[in-house]
């Protein structure tokens, strides 16, 4: 029950829009009924440092021939199925619409296992609300309304 919990902890992304920002609007909603602490992840940085192996860049789709991409000595990117290199892993049921670059290890995803072994690590941020991670803000082009005519 929502009013039991003392503090939420909340994947940012990167990862379903829709999804992020529903679990981010459910959260919203139960802390106007009962404030509390929120904190943020980014689920790709959680992996890498739950593997814990600083060679390893941990990947997710990103559509349109582009990945999520990290390390631990790296921030989170995103870039083209061309530029991956080195040794790659994804985590264990994140869908892809991209096919997977050959000898992509696949690692857990388990929270439950996750959390409690990088409950030490700086990942997790206060957040006063939460909401879903971009790489870039949304850019959007005006509508002109014209007639239509054959050229």
């Amino acid at each position: 029950m929502p009013s039991n919990v003392g503090a939420f902890i909340f994947c940012d992304g990167p990862g379903s829009l829709l999804g992020i920002r529903t679990a981010a609007m459910a959260i919203r909603t139960w802390c106007v009924l009962s404030p509390r602490p929120i904190f943020s992840y980014h689920s790709l940085e959680l992996v890498a440092h739950f593997v814990g192996r600083p060679e390893l860049s941990v990947i997710a789709d990103a559509r349109r021939d582009m990945w999520h991409c990290i390390s631990m000595s790296t921030a989170l990117r995103r870039i083209q199925t061309d530029q991956l290199a080195g040794r790659l892993a994804t985590p264990q049921g994140f869908r892809n619409w991209t096919k997977l670059p050959t000898d992509v290890e696949t690692v857990s995803y388990n929270l439950a296992e996750l959390l409690p072994r990088t409950i030490d690590v700086d990942l997790y941020h206060a957040k006063s609300e939460p909401e879903a991670f971009l790489h870039e803000e949304p850019s959007y082009v005006t509508w002109t309304p014209h007639i239509h005519r054959a050229p």
